[in-house]
């Protein structure tokens, strides 16, 4: 046989155990959407079929054990009740065969919902991988980073030092040259207020003369 090659990704896991299918099995009908849909449809109607079942069954030992019992296969009693269960066995028989060819239909439906739920999860699986990628490429770049901040600390306090040295150096030489502006300033007054002083006398002395 030459069956289909699926392009589904290979299950490495390991297959469910009972408990853990049967809890599957419940949440997949606890769900909602087609297959969750389908699934409880399929319980109620395998339900009912095997209610059926059991009933053709009974009914069948029933005839078996007084055929066996009354060897008179010929008797009208137990060859309706033989009709009866052949009847049966059609009915249920053609209403598995619907359910059959369902089946078969629906299973093109879910392979195709199946593969596209199996990409979903393929792309997920990949997009979380890389995630974590990222985190651990970022996390690898953080520690180089704080490695080289690490090393450069000492250089910038030794120049954070030098430079409030050098800024408090350069304020007392602002505050110097600010009381020399001030000196040099009363002392231009003082020539200036002499020198009006001067010009008064000699005017005073060229009206005399």
């Amino acid at each position: 046989n030459n069956a289909p090659v699926s392009s589904a990704p290979t299950n490495l896991h390991a297959a469910p155990s009972r408990k853990q299918h049967s809890a599957l099995k419940a949440k997949a009908l606890e769900g909602e959407g087609p297959f969750s849909n389908h699934c409880r449809s399929f319980d109620t109607q395998m339900k009912e079929l095997g209610v059926k079942l059991n009933n053709v069954r009974e009914r069948l030992c029933e005839l078996q054990r007084d055929v066996t019992v009354l060897r008179r296969a010929a008797t009208p009693p137990l060859a309706k009740r033989h009709l009866s269960i052949a009847r049966d066995c059609e009915r249920l028989d053609d209403t598995l065969q619907r359910y059959h060819v369902e089946l078969d239909r629906l299973r093109s439906v879910f392979d195709t919902l199946w593969q596209e739920q199996l990409y979903r999860i393929h792309v997920e699986q990949d997009i979380f991988r890389t995630q974590m990628s990222d985190i651990v490429n970022l996390r690898t770049e953080v520690k180089q980073l704080a490695h080289v901040a690490q090393q450069l600390e000492p250089y910038v306090k030794s120049l954070s030092q030098t430079n409030l040295e050098d800024m408090a150096n350069l304020q007392a030489l602002i505050d110097r040259i600010s009381v020399m502006q001030q000196s040099a300033d009363s002392q231009k007054i003082i020539k200036v207020k002499e020198t009006l002083n001067v010009l008064r006398i000699h005017r005073r002395l060229l009206f005399v003369l």
